[in-house]
């Protein structure tokens, strides 16, 4: 069964907008960044390398993730997905969210673009649509997201559940 993700951004701004688009095709599971190697020197003879830390304030954080049933008229049951983050350096739109899920019998992983369409940015939140539910199942998630500068949240885990 193929997923998508639907755009609903008239529930969010009041205009009159109902596209779905497909989401991206499934992929492996989001995995660390790697960080690059550099040579720092504090004395002339020591050439000793360390790696370049990410300060905390550098990453996005995850504060809270939770997602729920709801049905829109003309598309069905969905899940309607929130996740309230903060990030100092205010870079998140044009980055990525990766989600994962999986329910009984399925699961599957997705990199979902931070671009206003297919996973939207609103006030503090990234909200995605998630479209194909069955509202007697129990469907668990796990998000992370990825700044435009590549640094990656903590994942967060939640369940969906009547």
């Amino acid at each position: 069964m193929k997923r998508k993700f639907l755009i609903l951004l008239a529930m969010f701004y009041g205009g009159c907008y109902d596209t779905e688009k497909d989401v991206l095709e499934p992929t492996a599971p989001a995995t660390e960044v790697e960080e690059e190697q550099g040579q720092v020197e504090s004395d002339p003879d020591d050439t000793s390398t360390q790696e370049e830390e990410v300060t905390p304030t550098d990453t996005p954080q995850i504060t809270s993730a939770e997602g729920f049933f709801t049905t829109y008229q003309g598309v069905g049951d969905i899940i309607e997905i929130h996740i309230a983050y903060v990030d100092a350096q205010d870079d998140l739109l044009d980055g990525v969210l990766y989600l994962s899920y999986s329910t009984s019998g399925e699961s599957n992983s997705y990199q979902i673009p931070i671009d206003g369409a297919q996973a939207l940015l609103d006030d503090g939140e990234v909200i995605v649509l998630f479209t194909d539910v069955n509202t007697s199942q129990t469907y668990d998630f796990t998000v992370q997201l990825e700044d435009v500068a590549g640094n990656q949240s903590e994942q967060e885990d939640f369940t969906v559940s009547n």
